[in-house]
């Protein structure tokens, strides 16, 4: 079997990039119906990368903006009750479902997530609280016998927190609060060879980039890999993938 978890960014930015997701879900479901054997026993959850304010340090700043709290926490989304699409094969050339219509239809539904979340997407950390078995709403989505794939629908960097002080960097009444947020998020997240000057020092393109291991703000990369992992016995039983779609360029100041 396998089970497939959506991080679907639910911030402004997204309208039209959720809308281009649920066009080519039917997509997607073709290639799985072409294995051997047709469409195989599925579960099929959506997360957003809204966790709020919170961090992994078990802080949570004031609100901001739409940031507020746990967010949604790592929550499955819910469709008329059910917290993952099941579709599995019934051994008599039929199939289980928890759902009404067609798998696309459902997916459709299930991956709207409209665009009113938080606008700091901590990506990784909603993933793992996912499959970390430390929600009750998420039990029954991953099965240890089952193939794992993670895809990341987003447009923005992940921002996952180690400390929710990143919230208060910036003053909440700078009119660019939001903006200024997110590059402070970008600028404890990830370092460039060339040039190597700090973000803050000057604009301009750069190159030869990669994860920063010494933010004093944001999780390593490590901690999620090594989440991972530990979800299965063989590490090719699992699969991550990221879709991103760049929608805006930052500036310091």
């Amino acid at each position: 079997g396998f089970d497939i978890l959506f991080v679907i960014d639910d911030s402004g930015s997204m309208v039209d990039e959720q809308a281009s997701l649920r066009a080519n879900f039917p997509k997607m479901i073709e290639v799985l119906e072409q294995l051997d054997g047709g469409l195989p026993d599925v579960h099929i959850g959506v997360v957003t990368p809204n966790m709020g304010t919170s961090a992994t340090d078990g802080s949570s700043a004031a609100p901001a903006g739409t940031c507020n709290g746990q967010g949604e926490g790592g929550a499955l989304r819910a469709l008329d009750g059910i917290r993952f699409l099941s579709d599995r094969p019934d051994g008599s050339g039929g199939r289980i479902r928890n759902y009404s219509g067609t798998l696309a239809d459902a997916f459709s539904q299930l991956a709207n997530v409209g665009a009113a979340g938080c606008g700091l997407e901590q990506h990784l950390e909603a993933m793992k609280r996912a499959t970390d078995g430390s929600n009750p709403l998420n039990a029954g989505f991953l099965r240890e016998d089952a193939y794992l794939a993670v895809i990341v629908i987003a447009d923005e960097d992940d921002c996952s927190l180690a400390k929710s002080s990143l919230f208060d960097a910036i003053p909440r009444s700078d009119p660019r609060y939001g903006e200024k947020i997110n590059f402070r998020c970008i600028s404890q997240g990830v370092v460039c060879e060339s040039p190597a000057t700090d973000f803050f020092a000057a604009d301009g393109p750069r190159e030869d980039c990669h994860p920063r291991e010494d933010s004093t703000e944001l999780t390593t990369i490590k901690r999620y890999a090594d989440h991972l992992k530990s979800l299965k016995a063989d590490p090719r039983d699992i699969a991550a993938a990221p879709i991103f779609s760049a929608s805006r360029r930052l500036k310091p100041s």
